[in-house]
């Protein structure tokens, strides 16, 4: 194969992986909450995951894996797109509110960081158990059922 095609691919590959984490806010949520900490639940892969303003997320498939714990979730994506993605560990009390929230057919439930702007959303089947661990950490602010 030739070396020339294998660096373009490289570059291309690179290239995509930096834009979607530009884009989603995973690079300004990683200025702020990066951390190789484990989060203490069990990590989950999420079937669907969206980052993003609220009309056009980026999709994230089921590439991002969702630990959650009493105290924060951490969120960290699949190997290959791992660069502009450093592992998170978000603080419970960073999230401002969370609601459910349906999107392109499917049932999600959305989180929003205090200063982010951005929507951080997830397939019912890991937002839902993340809502009720929000709800235990924040209960004044429970909102979004």
């Amino acid at each position: 194969m030739d070396p020339g095609f294998i660096a373009t691919l490289a570059l291309a590959w690179l290239g995509i992986c930096a834009l979607l984490s530009l884009l989603s806010g995973w690079h300004a949520l990683a200025r702020r909450f990066s951390s190789d900490a484990p989060v203490g639940g069990q990590g989950e892969r999420c079937r669907a995951t969206a980052m993003g303003w609220r009309g056009l997320p980026m999709s994230y498939g089921g590439t991002v894996r969702v630990a959650l714990d009493a105290h924060a979730f951490g969120l960290s994506v699949f190997f290959p797109l791992r660069f502009l993605h450093p592992p998170l560990v978000i603080p419970w009390a960073e999230v401002e509110h969370c609601e459910r929230t349906p999107l392109w057919f499917r049932k999600y439930v959305a989180f929003y960081v205090k200063g982010h702007g951005r929507g951080l959303l997830f397939h019912e089947s890991v937002g839902e158990p993340m809502r009720e661990a929000w709800s235990r950490a924040n209960p004044a602010r429970m909102g979004g059922a």
